[in-house]
């Protein structure tokens, strides 16, 4: 950014600003910009191919009664896993993250009347 600023300063033919980072960062919170973790994949689906499976699949899904109907999903369990903050006056040293995890399965049929038990389908553990 410093020197796409310069570059423009040269253009407008400024020669009073000093072109130092912390012009930047007020510049950044000025408008309320800051650094931001990128969430899930929504770019990276193509939205036609996703509308004409819906569609596809509600069609196929019509000769079946919705309690036949089953959707299983995994997750996992970070089940050591620390809190990433914490409140205090002054610097404080954190620890390695542990990535010891399980796999957890949850299904259960279309209308909600039957849900199996959660089931581990896999379980990791790193070596520290």
């Amino acid at each position: 950014m410093i020197e796409k600023a310069k570059e423009l300063g040269k253009q407008l033919d400024i020669t009073d600003f000093a072109y130092l980072r912390g012009w930047i960062q007020r510049f950044k919170e000025r408008r309320g910009m800051r650094k931001r973790k990128y969430h899930g994949e929504v770019d990276s689906a193509d939205m036609t191919s996703v509308q004409t499976g819906r569609h596809d699949l509600r069609q196929l899904l019509t000769d079946y009664n919705p309690e036949d109907i089953y959707n299983m999903d995994e997750t996992e369990l970070f089940y050591r896993l620390g809190p990433n903050y914490t409140l205090a006056t002054e610097t404080t040293k954190g620890t390695k993250k542990s990535k010891d995890r399980i796999t957890v399965a949850l299904t259960a049929n279309a209308t909600g009347t039957h849900k199996f038990k959660p089931f581990v389908i896999a379980n990791f553990q790193t070596a520290n």
